[in-house]
């Protein structure tokens, strides 16, 4: 029973010690900041054709899943899907928002737009939006939104607190 006991242990401590040198999940990102935001065509390798499975090979798995969507929160990332493919993928900054997120999204687009980016700086990269709306009747909440591009920024403040791009199904 001794010896039974022993090798029980052993088992344990070998199985623990394989766990502990594994590391994160293969393709398991530890920060955004490599990101770059290619507007309808991808969200540094997510892009629209992906599947939830694909997603978590390439991103690890999420810290939470719910109703589909996946959450990413060291990232800063959510991806929704629709019909089992991306459809949205949310950057965002959580500061003072009472998030379950831990960090911002550190990546940008590819015209150099990030969270914490102004107003000006949006329109200066894109130009006038398709559409502003203001967000829940604030003065300091708007939503600057560029259909052709798939993008929408969410402002606080007049600055960029979510950006949000939109994969359209192909035509």
């Amino acid at each position: 029973m001794k010896t039974r006991s022993i090798h029980i242990r052993s088992a344990i401590l070998l199985l623990m010690a394989c766990a502990v040198s594994a590391g994160p999940a293969q393709g398991a990102l530890d920060s955004s900041s490599s990101i770059v935001i290619v507007p309808t065509v991808s969200v540094g390798s997510l892009h629209a054709e992906m599947t939830p499975a694909q997603v978590v090979a390439e991103l690890g798995t999420p810290d939470t899943n719910r109703e589909g969507i996946l959450e990413y929160w060291n990232l800063g990332l959510s991806v929704s899907f629709r019909q089992d493919r991306i459809h949205i993928v949310l950057c965002v900054d959580p500061s003072g928002q009472g998030s379950p997120f831990k960090r911002a999204f550190a990546g940008h687009t590819q015209e150099g737009i990030a969270i914490k980016s102004s107003r000006a700086d949006v329109i200066r990269a894109y130009g006038e939006p398709t559409r502003t709306e203001a967000l829940g009747g604030k003065p300091s909440g708007e939503i600057l939104r560029y259909r052709q591009q798939g993008l929408y920024f969410r402002l606080r403040d007049g600055k960029v607190d979510t950006i949000g791009v939109i994969f359209y199904p192909p035509k």
